[in-house]
């Protein structure tokens, strides 16, 4: 699969940049494929937006005790852009506003 940034919900499973320009998040779903996956996300500034996570189980299957969740306190707050730097596997469902 190819990230897939149309809609309100981003599917992205292929570490890069993903948005330059402001974006309003409101939520981030974490689907490891294993144990002690990685991800961590940052904006374009290389400030972190959801500090790096290590998965505690899979969620291959959208097992729900695998899948990380961070919800945004202030999701009317932009981040400038949005760069998914490392994920070793699985899938990152982004809500945005």
């Amino acid at each position: 699969m190819a990230n897939a940034i149309t809609g309100r919900v981003w599917a992205l499973d292929t570490a890069g940049t993903i948005w330059t320009g402001p974006v309003f998040i409101s939520r981030m779903d974490y689907h490891p494929n294993a144990a002690d996956n990685d991800l961590v996300t940052k904006d374009t500034r290389g400030g972190a937006i959801w500090a790096p996570v290590r998965a505690i189980a899979g969620a291959p299957n959208h097992e729900t005790v695998g899948i990380e969740t961070w919800i945004n306190p202030s999701p009317e707050v932009p981040f400038e852009g949005f760069v998914l730097t490392t994920i070793d596997g699985g899938t990152l469902y982004v809500t945005i506003n």
